[in-house]
């Protein structure tokens, strides 16, 4: 599930502003996402933090450990991303 909307990172108590592709839960696995941020600093920087809360535009949230960094030059552009995992229950619908 991709969110159309930016959806709000926060990690070492600072917001970030993020697109996120999201995985719901499948089996025994917590749900993860892909998050794009507009520059690698600030993709960095999330991932440094080693965990965050994910807060979509509707307010839910849901905590999250930072899996990997990864610039992504496939595209036309690079595109700066960071894989999370969640630690609770997803907060989007499946």
């Amino acid at each position: 599930m991709s969110t159309d909307e930016t959806i709000t990172v926060i990690a070492d108590d600072v917001e970030y502003q993020a697109a996120a592709d999201l995985t719901p839960p499948e089996g025994d696995r917590a749900w993860n996402a892909t998050l794009t941020a507009r520059d690698d600093a600030t993709a960095y920087a999330i991932f440094l933090a080693g965990e965050g809360t994910l807060r979509l535009g509707d307010g839910r949230e849901g905590g999250f450990w930072t899996l990997v960094h990864l610039i992504d030059t496939d595209g036309e552009e690079e595109t700066y991303q960071v894989r999370i995992e969640g630690k609770q229950g997803a907060p989007f619908d499946n």
